[in-house]
């Protein structure tokens, strides 16, 4: 996609918002667009209001701190990474029947935050 099919793909999702306030669907759409656009700051503000409204919370984890990188925010992005990590975990956990609550988060190492975010395209 261009940059001004993000652009009226983010306008879409702007008249969705309106006629349903806080859709977690239109709301990734936003994000999405938000971030192809370099709009990070917005684009992190998106993902905060699916954190809040708890809808889609590793893909709003994973944006935020994909966003967070492109502005060089190693300690925030580093603490998205776990925090989506972790879901993952939780997720695969309660499909398999056992939850990994009770383990302790694998430290990778904070110097690794900047490759594995640089490593993944949106």
């Amino acid at each position: 996609m261009t940059a001004e099919e993000f652009q009226v793909a983010r306008d879409f999702y702007d008249e969705t918002l309106a006629l349903a306030p806080m859709f977690p669907d239109a709301l990734l759409g936003k994000l999405r667009a938000l971030t192809y656009l370099t709009r990070a700051e917005d684009a992190m503000a998106v993902a905060d209001e699916l954190l809040a409204i708890s809808r889609y919370p590793g893909d709003a984890h994973y944006w935020k701190a994909y966003n967070e990188l492109s502005l060089e925010r190693y300690d925030a992005a580093w603490l998205d990474i776990e925090a989506a990590e972790s879901l993952a975990h939780q997720q695969r956990g309660a499909e398999a029947g056992r939850h990994h609550c009770d383990q302790p988060p694998r430290d990778r190492g904070r110097a690794a935050a900047p490759r594995y975010l640089a490593s993944a395209q949106p």
